[in-house]
């Protein structure tokens, strides 16, 4: 796998989807060829919960992002990573992994949900 940070969410508006734009984190130190990136088509609130986990974090009062991140805590547990784990043009599927009593437990997810997710927890992610 390959660690991504977002490079940048472009928004749309109307029946236009939004895209999430991953970049790879680091090339080969050997390797001249440039980062290598990832568009990933979503819906506008989709993109404006990653947004606004990015720019302004917690909202006052909680978000459902928030919230799934409180339970995990509170149940003793936290996000450890996020990973795109395939894609069938144009859906992609992604994994939440969650450390638990030493343990990860994966959960599948949306693409948008996880990435909104590590942005709110500072998870890596990974395509």
């Amino acid at each position: 796998m390959v660690r991504v940070d977002i490079e940048t969410i472009v928004m749309a508006a109307g029946p236009v989807p939004s895209l999430i734009v991953l970049r790879e984190r680091c090339s080969k130190s050997d390797s001249p060829a440039p980062l290598r990136s990832l568009s990933i088509q979503t819906g506008s609130f989709e993109a404006a919960a990653i947004s606004r986990g990015i720019d302004s974090g917690r909202a006052e009062r909680p978000i459902t992002h928030d919230l799934l991140l409180d339970t995990v805590g509170a149940l003793g547990a936290k996000l450890e990573r996020i990973e795109i784990v395939r894609a069938e043009p144009p859906v992609f599927y992604a994994t939440i992994v969650i450390l638990a009593d030493g343990d990860e437990r994966k959960i599948d997810a949306r693409p948008s949900d996880a990435i909104a997710l590590a942005v709110r927890s500072n998870a890596p992610m990974f395509v």
